[in-house]
């Protein structure tokens, strides 16, 4: 996996599929030749310890109950790809077939909560119900999901200033659970932003922002059907 700006990617000599016991992960991360960190885009280091590692994958195994408890038929599902949104964090872990990558991004200002009108992130479960902009120049700019035919860009930047623009990329969110029953509604979206200098804060709408390639590169791997899951954490 490649470093790239506004990314973290976590080096983990490891698969992270389901048949890896918390032990295996355990002995793996305390291994000293095993390089454990990931990078934010002014290069300070963000090492997760085992702990952290561990909470994540017990977050990913309580989903499998989730899934049993809503009766959710596995063929709606891409069960190969899984996304944690940490708030606290701001930052998402993106379990990508025995791959983790770790994308610094942006939740909302106004913190997390499922109130239509809250301009809140909502919690949860969700899984990604559409896909949008397939093919478009990076920072294309998209009104109502629709290219307006404009690319955001150093030369118009001052011009969108004051915007929350959605750009690139939009993988629109669906909520599964009663709470966030509305998310899609709310047009609750992953999507690529013109202020990527507030990436790793608290700064949307309500969406969830991504850095320019990030959203890209994400929206090219992740499935129609996948799994994202927002916490506090």
């Amino acid at each position: 996996m490649r470093l790239a700006r506004n990314t973290l990617l976590i080096y983990l000599i490891i698969l992270l599929s389901y048949s890896v016991s918390a032990q295996d992960i355990i002995s793996l991360i305390n291994n000293p030749n095993l390089n454990a960190k990931a990078y934010t885009q002014v290069g300070q280091p963000l090492v997760l310890s085992a702990d952290e590692l561990l909470e994540v994958i017990d977050i990913r195994n309580a989903f499998n109950d989730l899934v049993t408890k809503k009766h959710i038929q596995d063929d709606d599902l891409n069960r190969g790809q899984f996304v944690i949104v940490s708030h606290s964090r701001q930052a998402m872990f993106f379990f990508n077939f025995g791959e983790v990558s770790i994308y610094l991004i942006s939740t909302a200002e106004n913190g997390l909560g499922e109130a239509s009108g809250s301009l809140q992130t909502p919690r949860g479960v969700h899984l990604i119900k559409d896909k949008i902009g397939e093919g478009l120049p990076k920072n294309a700019i998209l009104k109502g999901r629709v290219f307006t035919g404009v690319v955001w860009s150093e030369d118009n930047r001052a011009d969108y200033e004051d915007d929350d623009l959605v750009l690139s990329r939009v993988l629109w969110l669906d909520g599964l659970e009663d709470r966030n029953s509305r998310s899609h509604a709310r047009y609750i979206y992953f999507h690529g932003t013109n202020h990527p200098e507030k990436l790793g804060t608290p700064a949307s709408h309500g969406c969830i922002r991504m850095g320019e390639t990030e959203v890209i590169e994400f929206f090219d791997q992740i499935e129609q059907g996948a799994i994202v899951k927002i916490l506090e954490l």
